[in-house]
């Protein structure tokens, strides 16, 4: 219960008060920081009207532990501290009615508001602005609290970007993504998400819905006609549709749907389709995709233009490169061989190289004790060995990246090296490349096939996703190629 909970955070916290005062008077470097992100989260379990400073008796430190202090000094403890803080205020009255907190707990609001990133269905607060990477799901799930908490203040409209972040905590955040390999967030990660959605769901009277949603579609039958009585039912899988069904698309035509009750519900809409043209350029829709053909001749590459002649038995090298203006994980390539061409399995070449690895694009990122969890640093190493990946069906070991970890507090420095796409595919149609993490930059994944057909043949677009939200693609540039007739 909250209590029970309240009942040990207090007393810890006032067990370690002496451990505080020690480090305080020793001028450790560290200290601030470390004691003020406790204090933030001590003040938020216990309410800000928790008489602390009372404790230490006649310690010289006594102001120091002030609800006062902390807010002088708000602008050195993490984001989440300050959520933490927001939260005090904006539940204890007597905190509330204070002018000044109250600006304060507004200020930030707009601020971490202002950080959050949009992606697909789902939308994240970043580390700062102009930052790609995300704060930590915990400290994700608190701010979607804050900004609910906020707006039900000041009797606004909830932001449709609320939606977006709820959505992104319930998928788990990044908790697939290279953070996974030393960042555990425990108990106290579950409590959040938990709180956070729990109390988004409340204020929609999705905790208990009674909600009905009828789509039609153009012969007057029901695409989806669901009634939504439960925070715990499954979502609503509709098989495919043809597309001529969902209306007139010779003008703009929406799609209608009805939905009568209360509580809240979303729909996605995927489609597959065939292009009638294709584009010489990339089509960007969050993922932007190049790819470049060049002839291997005596071991170097050389640069493949529109018009050159391909000779069989000339060995081509294709690259394809992805950038990506967020950091994404699960992001899938598919790039169809164009005829004439025949793919090099490097599993099948006993003489094949590791590939080269390419530097990891980081920025230090520093965790104090109010993330929780067990912390260490990891360093990626690489390997030829046994494999259980999915993503690879070749009897042959393969190149694999393990991560050794350390113990450590703080501070956190995220690996600086990375291979990209480690994990692919090659069929006699098409390549795949697979990557479990990709930092918003600009990563590549490089094949070689072997000319073998003569004839003139399209060189098709590469087809890159976001595999929990597809709607996160590119499809790269085009072109055609010609293969001339076999020397003799």
């Amino acid at each position: 219960t909250v209590e029970n909970w309240r009942k040990a955070v207090k007393g810890g916290f006032e067990q370690e008060l002496h451990n505080y005062e020690k480090c305080l008077r020793e001028q450790r470097s560290w200290c601030t920081a470390w004691w003020l992100n406790d204090l933030a989260f001590a003040y938020y379990v216990m309410g800000g009207d928790w008489d602390l400073p009372s404790k230490l008796g006649d310690s010289e430190h006594v102001d120091m532990f002030s609800f006062a202090y902390l807010m002088d000094n708000l602008s050195t403890v993490s984001e989440t501290s300050q959520v933490y803080t927001v939260l005090t205020i904006i539940n204890t009255a007597s905190l509330r009615s204070n002018s000044r907190y109250l600006q304060i707990a507004y200020n930030i609001g707009e601020d971490l508001f202002n950080q959050i990133r949009t992606q697909g269905r789902t939308a994240y607060v970043s580390h700062r602005r102009g930052s790609a990477a995300p704060i930590s799901l915990s400290a994700n799930s608190l701010a979607l609290l804050m900004f609910e908490t906020i707006d039900k203040s000041l009797n606004a409209e909830p932001s449709p970007l609320s939606e977006k972040l709820a959505n992104y905590i319930a998928a788990g955040g990044d908790s697939s993504s290279y953070r996974r390999f030393y960042y555990f967030g425990g108990s106290k990660n579950s409590v959040f998400t938990m709180t956070a959605l729990t109390f988004y769901d409340q204020l929609r009277s999705s905790s208990t819905p009674d909600l009905t949603l009828v789509v039609p579609d153009t012969d007057g039958n029901d695409i989806i006609n669901e009634r939504f009585t439960s925070a715990t039912q499954p979502p609503v899988t509709v098989a495919e549709i043809p597309w001529i069904k969902l209306g007139d698309h010779s003008k703009p035509n929406p799609i209608p749907f009805t939905a009568t009750g209360f509580g809240e519900a979303s729909i996605v809409l995927g489609m597959n389709f065939v292009p009638l043209t294709l584009n010489k350029n990339p089509v960007y829709f969050g993922l932007f995709i190049e790819k470049k053909l060049e002839i291997v001749l005596n071991g170097e590459n050389k640069p493949w233009k529109t018009g050159t002649v391909l000779i069989p038995g000339q060995t081509v090298e294709i690259t394809i490169q992805v950038t990506t203006p967020d950091d994404l994980h699960s992001v899938m390539l598919s790039d169809p061989l164009p005829g004439g061409l025949e793919v090099i399995d490097p599993n099948l070449d006993d003489n094949f190289d590791i590939p080269d690895v390419t530097p990891f694009p980081y920025e230090p990122e520093y965790y104090y004790g109010d993330f929780g969890g067990s912390i260490g640093i990891a360093r990626p190493s690489i390997s030829v060995g046994s494999s259980s990946s999915s993503m690879n069906k070749s009897s042959r070991s393969s190149p694999s990246i393990s991560y050794g970890t350390s113990p450590a507090r703080f501070p956190i420095w995220l690996p600086y090296w990375r291979w990209d796409f480690p994990e692919r595919e090659y069929h006699k149609d098409k390549v795949t490349c697979f990557d479990s993490y990709l930092t918003a930059g600009t990563h590549t994944c490089s094949y070689k096939a072997t000319v073998v057909t003569t004839g003139t043949f399209r060189l098709p677009p590469t087809k890159g996703w976001a595999v929990e939200q597809p709607e996160l693609m590119g499809l790269s540039n085009t072109d055609w190629v010609e293969i001339s007739d076999r020397q003799r």
